[in-house]
C-alpha cells in the first residue's frame, strides 16, 4: 500500500470518530431535551393542580377557629389554656376568650358558596354570626353590629319546623302527617341538661321556628348561649355564614385586650376537599 493510501484511511477513520462523537451528543442532548420536556410538563401539571385546588379552597371554603366551650366535647375537647394561672384543659370549663393568655383550640373549615344554605341538614354543625347584623334597615343584610363575632352552634329544628324538648333534653319534632311529635335520635351530646332554660324554652312545650330562621343549640348544653335563650332565639337565616365540614389542625390564639389578640395555625393534617367529610 502506498503512503497516500495510509494517509486517505487514517482521514476516513477520523471522520468515522468525529461522527460518531457528534452523534452521540445529538443523542445525549436528545434525551436531555425530552428529560426536561417531561420534568417541565410534570411541575407545570402540579402547579396548576395545587393552584387548582387552592383556588377552589379559597371560593368555595373558609378557616374557622371555634371560641369557647359551648360545642364540648365534640369541638374543643383536646383544648388548651395557659395564661396567669396554671395550664388548664378544657372540661367544658372555661367559657369564651374571655381571659388574658394562650388558647390552643380546634380550627377547620366551612363551606360558604353561595348553595351552601341548600344542603343544610338537622344536627349540622354551621357557623353564624348570632344575630350580631345590624337591623336599623331590616333589608340591609350586609351591615354587622361593632364587634360581631362568629359563634359555631348545631342546626337543632329547620325553617317552620314545630319541636319541643322533654325534662330530658330528648329533641320531639312534629310530623307534619299527623300532627304528631316523634323522638328524633341525636347525637351523643355531653350535657343535656339545662336544655330548657328561658322564658322561650320550657318542657315539652312547642316551639315554632319562623319561616326565614334557624333554631341553634351548643351540644354543651349547659354551657351554651343559644336560640333557647330570649337574648338570641332563633337565628335569621342570613346570619348564617358557613357549613362546617371538618377540623383540619389546631390554633393558638393569644387574647392581649379586647383590641389585640395574635392567632396561628398549628397544622397537623394536609387540606384537600375531597377528604373534608368530618361532620357529614
Amino acid at each position: 500500500m502506498k503512503k497516500t493510501d495510509t494517509l486517505v484511511t487514517d482521514i476516513g477513520l477520523s471522520d468515522l470518530g468525529r461522527q460518531e462523537k457528534r452523534k452521540k451528543r445529538e443523542r445525549r442532548k436528545m434525551i436531555f431535551n425530552i428529560f426536561t420536556e417531561v420534568v417541565m410538563v410534570a411541575f407545570f401539571t402540579v402547579v396548576l393542580s395545587i393552584s387548582g385546588q387552592v383556588s377552589y379552597y379559597v371560593t368555595r371554603y373558609q378557616s374557622f377557629f371555634v371560641n369557647g366551650m359551648s360545642m364540648y366535647p365534640t369541638l374543643n375537647s383536646g383544648a388548651t389554656y395557659s395564661g396567669s394561672y396554671k395550664m388548664k384543659d378544657n372540661k367544658a370549663e372555661w367559657g369564651n376568650f374571655d381571659k388574658k393568655g394562650t388558647y390552643i383550640t380546634d380550627y377547620g373549615i366551612m363551606e360558604t358558596a353561595h348553595d351552601f344554605m341548600s344542603t343544610i341538614k338537622r344536627f349540622d354543625i354551621v357557623v353564624t354570626y348570632y344575630q350580631n347584623w345590624d337591623y336599623t334597615d331590616p333589608n340591609d343584610k350586609t351591615t354587622l353590629k361593632p364587634n360581631a363575632s362568629r359563634k359555631v352552634k348545631r342546626v337543632i329544628a329547620m325553617p317552620g319546623e314545630t319541636f319541643y324538648f322533654n325534662q330530658e333534653g330528648d329533641l320531639y319534632i312534629q310530623n307534619s302527617e299527623t300532627l304528631e311529635f316523634e323522638y328524633v335520635e341525636q347525637p351523643e351530646l355531653y350535657n343535656k341538661a339545662g336544655t330548657c332554660n328561658s322564658t322561650t324554652c320550657k318542657a315539652n312545650t312547642p316551639i315554632t321556628v319562623p319561616d326565614d330562621c334557624y333554631y341553634l343549640c351548643g351540644d354543651n348544653r349547659s354551657h351554651s348561649g343559644d336560640s333557647r335563650s330570649t337574648t338570641y332565639g332563633p337565628i335569621k337565616e342570613w346570619c348564617l355564614v358557613g357549613l362546617a365540614i371538618s377540623i383540619i389542625g389546631k390554633l393558638e390564639y393569644t387574647y392581649v385586650s379586647d383590641s389585640e389578640s395574635y392567632e396561628r395555625t398549628l397544622w397537623h393534617t394536609i387540606v384537600m376537599p375531597w377528604n373534608l367529610v368530618q361532620f357529614r
